[in-house]
This record gives structure tokens, sequence and C-alpha cells, in this order.
């Protein structure tokens, strides 16, 4: 035995000394690793075929390492330093590189699709990790640490211990982010998306004035509801400057601590205050009371609505069999005298007055009065009067067939109509990039539309980067209320409008004979659910976007 750990003693010794004698080492090693929706950080799966929701196959997608490079004219191109494939989920890049190089690693299908990430090779420096994670989308990650220094004068770090945060992070967002004016641009300070390895993360990068950056953890997507996390906070970053993230408190708020330089002055020197940190416990304890109670009476609200839809859908009522009687006999006399009246004005006024209602039983027979009375009335008189009840009376059992055809799948029709910008927005334009679109019928007249705006932009903001996109189509007839509602309620989501009422030809083409009415379809135009009310959608989209499989 000590034999074996001499040998292997002099095995790590001797490149070492060999090495103090020969040029410093230019070579790079980047690793890759796929991490499926059921696997752990750290086991080596097959990417699975067809896995992506951009019908990709996984276990053929090619990743591809590239750098820009300026020519004379000052304009750049991208080169391709090193490109393969994943095998038995994982990829292994090996090469030589001159001096730090800025790098993209990315899908290369998917180069459209911001599927990449951004980390710097420094010759002879430590092994790069990232992850292709497929866990409702695809995107790339740096895994555990991300450094971005070339000019170590200007190095920084920020690390993150979340250990003690009891959800699971391993799939988590993490980025360092530059905010301000520079943010966003090439030369911002960006971690790139990064996922924590044992609970930690490591961003090393370069500013060189201070910078105010804020870190992001987040679970969005994630498959277990009690898994859910996000949280916030910023920092100082300059040339030297060592911030540590922690969580603090019940609720695991993010608390940026360095103990030197600009950040304490200007942050901790109130954020760690006794002062400051007494409001926020008080603070954490009054949300959550108000969280509850809110919670509570919104539960009641929703009770109570049930109960009054209950009530007043109850055909039973006395009132309702009166109603019906007294239909019949006003209906019965207007027929008579439409299709009997010696005089064709009689008729008219008959049929104006609701002989045959849009939904009565027999509405057919409204066609012969409607075309008897254009033979024998004024053009004019036809024009503004028959013809435009006769159409109005198409439309709506046009109407009527459509909403039956339309069913889950179904795939539906286009359309091409216009935001209050006048921006034309091409339904199957929405589809093209986004996983499931929810298509929302709405007027500015409709009670419960608005009521349920909240709970949509609830789903909304939670689904919408795994791609989950609202389309709403207001079917008033004025568009200045239009414009008024919507400012009101600040839609976030594409908001158009068709103001034609009940008989433009969107809403007849999708059988809209009541609002709030819906489809929820998939980017291929495939009706998977309609008219779901908020809580089924939550469900669905939960269901759809957490689960392990997409729901019937």
């Amino acid at each position: 035995m000590k034999a074996s750990i001499c040998s292997f003693g002099l095995a790590i010794i001797a490149p070492v000394l060999l090495g103090a004698s020969e040029e410093p080492s230019n070579s790079y090693r980047i690793v890759g690793e796929y991490i499926g929706s059921e696997a752990e950080l750290g086991e080596g799966q097959n990417a699975p075929a067809s896995a992506s929701p951009f019908n990709l196959d996984l276990s053929t997608a090619e990743i591809r390492i590239t750098y820009e490079v300026s020519s004379d004219n000052g304009e750049t191109e991208s080169v391709e330093l090193a490109s393969d494939r994943f095998v038995d989920g994982r990829v292994v890049f090996e090469g030589e590189i001159d001096e730090p190089t800025d790098v993209r690693i990315s899908i290369k299908e998917l180069e459209d699709q911001w599927k990449w990430v951004y980390t710097t090779i420094v010759p002879g420096g430590e092994e790069i990790n990232f992850a292709m994670v497929d866990d409702g989308d695809v995107r790339l990650a740096l895994v555990g640490v991300s450094k971005r220094v070339k000019n170590p004068q200007n190095k920084f770090t920020v690390q993150g211990d979340l250990i003690s945060i009891d959800k699971d992070l391993s799939l988590a967002h993490v980025l360092v982010a530059e905010v301000g004016v520079n943010a966003g641009s090439l030369t911002s300070i960006s971690s790139g998306n990064m996922l924590p390895r044992n609970g930690k993360f490591l961003f090393e990068g370069e500013a060189e004035h201070p910078t105010v950056v804020q870190i992001t953890v987040s679970t969005l997507g994630a498959a277990d509801a009690s898994d859910s996390y996000f949280d916030q906070t910023s920092a100082i970053v300059e040339p030297g400057a060592e911030i540590l993230i922690h969580p603090r408190g019940p609720h695991n708020e993010l608390v940026a601590t360095s103990g030197a330089a600009r950040h304490a002055k200007i942050i901790e020197s109130w954020r760690q205050s006794s002062e400051y940190l007494d409001l926020e416990d008080r603070f954490t304890v009054a949300e959550a009371e108000y969280e509850e109670k809110r919670t509570a009476l919104w539960s009641a609200v929703n009770a109570a609505i049930k109960e009054l839809n209950d009530y007043v859908g109850d055909e039973s009522h006395e009132h309702l069999a009166l109603e019906r009687q007294l239909a019949e006999i006003r209906s019965g006399k207007l027929q008579s005298i439409a299709t009997n009246a010696d005089d064709p004005l009689d008729a008219l006024l008959a049929m104006e007055m609701g002989a045959y209602s849009l939904t009565s039983e027999n509405r057919s027979e409204a066609f012969q009065v409607y075309d008897k009375l254009a033979e024998v009335l004024d053009d004019e008189l036809v024009a503004q009067r028959v013809t435009p009840a006769r159409e109005l009376l198409v439309s709506q059992i046009k109407s009527e067939q459509n909403d039956a055809d339309l069913v889950p799948g179904q795939k539906v029709p286009d359309f091409t109509l216009a935001d209050l910008e006048e921006k034309e927005t091409i339904l199957y334009d929405v589809l093209a990039e986004n996983e499931l679109v929810l298509v929302e019928f709405w007027a500015s007249w409709c009670g419960p539309c608005i009521a349920s705006f909240a709970k949509l932009k609830e789903l909304h903001s939670a689904y919408k980067e795994n791609g989950f996109e609202i389309v709403s189509v207001a079917i008033d007839s004025n568009s200045h209320h239009w414009e008024q509602a919507s400012e009101e309620h600040d839609l976030p989501w594409i908001d158009v409008g068709e103001m034609s009422g009940w008989d433009g030809e969107t809403a007849t083409a999708y059988g809209v004979q009541f609002v709030p009415k819906s489809y929820l379809i998939d980017g291929e135009g495939i009706i998977l659910q309609k008219d779901l009310n908020p809580d089924e959608l939550e469900e669905y989209l939960s269901t759809w976007f957490n689960g392990s499989s997409s729901p019937n």
C-alpha cells in the first residue's frame, strides 16, 4: 500500500516540477452536461429524442463554441472555436488558446432563440462547466462558476451561499447583472445564466469603476410548487470587491454583505443596521398577515360568486317559466303578423319587434319573410332594414356552428388584428414564438372579463418565460371604450381589437356568442381547451409546464 501511495505522489509532483521550467499552459477544458427534467445535477444520461418544445431532437443537437473577431473595417464576425454533440449526456471540449477570450456556448439549431451563454476562456485556467437544461424549456447555463475576467486589476467577486434555503435550487436561475443606463449593452457586467452547485455559486467579473449590480435567484417554472423561489438584491462592485450573497429571515430574503469599500458605506450602512433589520422583520410578519387575510377574503368572494352563479343559473325559478309564457304569446302573435300581413310594412315592423329572435327554435322561418320583403319593399328600405337583419341572422347561425366545430383537437382560424398603436398582430406569428397561447375575447362593458384580468396577469407573469402568451381580442363597437378599458387595467399581453361587436369577422369565425370566451391553443394552432375560467387555466398551465407530461 505504501508503494502505491508513493508512486501516486510522484506522479503528481513530477508534472509540477517539470512545469516550473516550461512555458505556462495555454490549454482549456470545457465540459457540458445534459440535464433532463427528471435528472439530478451531476447524473449523465442520453438526451432523449424530441425532448424540446422546439421539436428539436436533443440527442443530435450540436453544441458550438464561438468567439468574435474584428476586421480592418471595424466589423465583427463570428469564428467557430469548436463544436460537438452530447454522448451519454456529456460533451467535452479541449484545446489551446493564446489569450483570454470571450466565447459564446450555444445550441447551434436554436441560436435564433437566445439559447446561449457567454464565458471567458483563460489559457491554463480552471475547467469550465455548463449544462443544457431541459426543464419544460431548453436553456444553457454555467454550473456553479462564471468567470469573465481578462484584466485581473479590475476583478471583483460575488459569491452566493444558498445552502440554508430549504428548497430545491439545483436548477435555479442565478444571474448577476449590471443595472442602470449601461445594462444590457455589450460592455455591461453580466454573469450569464448560472446554476448553483451544491447550493453555492461564484461570479468573477470586471468593474473598471464602482457599479451597481443586481443579483437574482429564481426557480421560475419549478416542477414542485413548494420549491418556488424568487428574490433579488443589489450590490456595489468595484476592483477588489468581495461580495457575499446569503439568505436572511423566515422568507429567505437575499442579502449582500461585504464589510468594506463602497458597498459597506452605501448599502450595508443602512441595510445591516439594527433599526432596518427590526423593521424588516416586522414588515415580514405584517405582510404575511395581510396575505393570509387577502387570501381568505378572496376565497370568500369566489365562494359567494359561485353561489350567486348557481342561484342565477337555476332555471326552476317561477319568474323564468312565466317569462317564457309571455315570450311565447308575444312571438306567436308577431310571427302571425309577419307572415300573414297584407301590408309589407306591418310585416317588417313585426320582424323588428322580434317575431323571430336570434335564438328561437324556428328562427330559420325568418328567411322566408326577409326574402319576401326584399321583393316587395323599396330598394332603399331593403338595404337599410331588411338586408342587415337577414345578415345578422346568418352571422348568428354561422357563429353557433363555428363554436360547435371549434373543439379540442381542431385547428383555429388565423386572424390579423391591430392593437391600440395600430400595430398588426398575426395570430400564427404569435403561435410560432410560444408554446401555449390563450386567445381571450372580451369587451369593455363585460364585468366578468374585467374581473378575470387580475388572475390572468398573475398567470401571464408566472409562465411567460416558459412560452405562454395571451392575445386578448376586444369586441367593442367603440374604439374609445376599448382604449379606456385597456389603459385603465394596464393589460401586459398582446391586446388587439375588432370594433364590430358580435358581428366581426374574427368573432364570428371563433363562434363568440358570449364573453369572456377563450381558446387555449398550442404552437401549431390546435385547440387544447376552450372557455376555461382562470382557476381552471391555472391548473392546466401548472400541469403543462411543471408536470412530467402534458395534460389531457
